[in-house]
């Protein structure tokens, strides 16, 4: 993985045999290249049936789409995979795109964000024989998976239960502003400038970061929170890279340690 002054991650990705590098993206929907990378590859953009479209933060809307006939990750190679369109402004100017969980859920996937390393492992293994990098405790938290792909869990957040969303997409964790209102009852003056509140404590089933960084976002601005469900919580790199992650879509459970973990 190469992991950018935001704290995004990319790993590259041959798309008709083109080295591509895409933005990994467990929050996302569908995985996209930019317009200016589907024209690259000579990929025709394809409209929506119905007048369908899906949007992005703030609105952004997206409604076309171009077919790959085979791309390869890590020397594994799938055949024939749909790619959104996106607007070319939507990442920085090395990325070519964004991978989803339509094409990750095809694996098990590991992130170890102290080597900057993403993994990529077969379904076809013993149920919770997955934790292979340290002896010690680890985490074992249950995701339920949603129409669009999200990985909702739960967590505690100052002594709080919070469902929230693995989202590798995101730079920083985000929370709707009147969700985290109603639940911890802070009045508008607590929010520093930054627009963050100053939480003590966020715990994943006993793996704990201490002074998490959460955005707090109106759901007027964001035009998006309200789409991954109650309580609004995006869980962005600014933690989770703090973590070492085992996806496992096969058993519908996160394995969790502290990125330190050997």
């Amino acid at each position: 993985m190469t992991i950018d002054e935001a704290g995004l991650v990319t790993v590259p990705i041959k798309i008709g045999g083109e080295e591509e590098n895409l933005l990994v993206d467990t929050g996302g929907v569908f995985s996209m290249l930019t317009s200016a990378t589907a024209a690259r590859l000579n990929l025709k953009p394809v409209s929506l049936d119905f007048g369908a479209a899906m949007y992005g933060w703030g609105g952004r809307r997206m409604n076309h789409y171009v077919e790959a006939e085979q791309i390869e990750i890590a020397g594994a190679t799938i055949k024939r995979r749909q790619f959104m369109v996106m607007p070319d402004d939507f990442l920085p100017l090395d990325d070519d795109g964004i991978l989803a969980p339509d094409i990750l859920s095809v694996f098990e996937v590991d992130f170890d964000f102290a080597k900057s390393q993403m993994g990529l492992f077969s379904k076809d293994h013993c149920e919770g024989k997955v934790v292979y990098w340290t002896h010690d405790d680890y985490a074992a938290i249950p995701f339920d998976l949603d129409s669009n792909r999200h990985m909702k869990i739960t967590i505690t957040l100052d002594g709080k239960e919070v469902h929230a969303i693995l989202d590798t997409g995101a730079s920083d964790s985000v929370m709707s502003l009147e969700t985290a209102r109603s639940m911890f009852g802070f009045k508008p003056s607590a929010i520093a400038e930054t627009g963050r509140y100053p939480f003590k404590s966020l715990t994943i089933q006993g793996v704990t970061v201490n002074n998490p960084v959460i955005d707090l976002v109106p759901d007027d601005k964001s035009k998006m929170l309200g789409n991954y469900g109650e309580p609004d919580m995006i869980l962005g790199m600014g933690i989770l890279r703090q973590l070492h992650l085992f996806i496992s879509f096969k058993e519908h459970t996160v394995y969790v340690t502290p990125a330190s973990a050997h």
